[in-house]
């Protein structure tokens, strides 16, 4: 008995602690694994598809400006629903339950030429 109410209180505890990473860290860790420079498939390969695609239009022909913009965005996953519903509502306490993205800016030859800071937004 004693072995399986420490297991699962070992159980609810990891579930618990997953969902203490907050959202805004794992997107300015994303933010980081981007140098400028970059080219388009690299930052795919390193990020995946982005959430958005915006052109930016208007720009010209200068090589300095930005001319599309791809948005990465994090917000709540599966795991961290998982860890709210399997410990009955304690793992909100330590959640971070906020939207935040961050921006990478092309230029017309393809590579990065900005990255925007980590922005937040309450949900």
């Amino acid at each position: 008995m004693r072995r399986m109410l420490a297991t699962a209180l070992a159980g609810c505890l990891v579930l618990s602690v997953s969902g203490c990473f907050s959202v805004r860290s794992r997107a300015e860790w994303k933010a980081a694994k981007i140098e400028e420079g970059m080219e388009r498939e690299r930052v795919r390969k390193k990020l995946g598809d982005p959430m958005e695609k915006l052109p930016v239009p208007g720009q010209g022909d200068d090589p300095r400006l930005v001319v599309e913009l791809w948005r990465y965005d994090q917000k709540l996953y599966f795991a961290m629903t998982l860890t709210i519903v399997l410990t009955f509502g304690l793992g909100l306490i330590f959640m971070d339950l906020e939207y935040c993205y961050f921006d990478v800016g092309f230029g017309r030859d393809g590579r990065v030429l900005k990255i925007s800071e980590v922005y937040r937004e309450r949900k």
